[in-house]
């Protein structure tokens, strides 16, 4: 419990803009997922349907293959309804067809934070397992010690 509440916390704050709407505030991590839920469980009845309507869009351009589509339709409608689980999810899953296993980390951990015992949520976590772990950057080799240009 600790160690998912840590890796959904150190997801969150590597890829702080990653998600835009939500994540690029200066607040911790924990209170930005609180402050979205707290945005979700607010929606008028018009704002959800709109957040709907969004998702609804995003899920069958990614169904007909236009991901790219299909993500700006899940970041508009998460704008609206942050804390929507499902969106989150297809959300992670488009970037991973995209290859941005970074931010899909991230929206993966939304889904895992938000509701834990849910579908998309163990779904989720066998995803995070099976994502490639990103390698840290490796340095440019230094100057070869044993080479010594001859003059001509």
């Amino acid at each position: 419990m600790v160690l998912r509440s840590f890796l959904v916390c150190f997801c969150l704050a590597m890829t702080c803009a990653a998600a835009g709407h939500c994540l690029a505030r200066n607040a911790a991590p924990a209170a930005d997922m609180a402050a979205d839920r707290a945005k979700s469980d607010a929606l008028t009845a018009e704002q959800r349907d709109q957040a709907r309507k969004l998702f609804e869009t995003a899920f069958g351009l990614l169904q007909s293959g236009d991901v790219q589509a299909a993500t700006l339709g899940f970041e508009r409608g998460l704008a609206i309804d942050p804390a929507n689980v499902i969106a989150n999810f297809y959300m992670a899953e488009a970037l991973v067809l995209l290859g941005d296993n970074t931010r899909a980390r991230v929206f993966y951990s939304r889904v895992i934070a938000f509701d834990s015992s849910s579908a998309e949520a163990l779904k989720a976590q066998a995803a995070l397992t099976n994502l490639p772990t990103p390698s840290p950057p490796v340095a440019a080799p230094g100057p070869d010690k044993t080479y010594s240009p001859q003059k001509r």
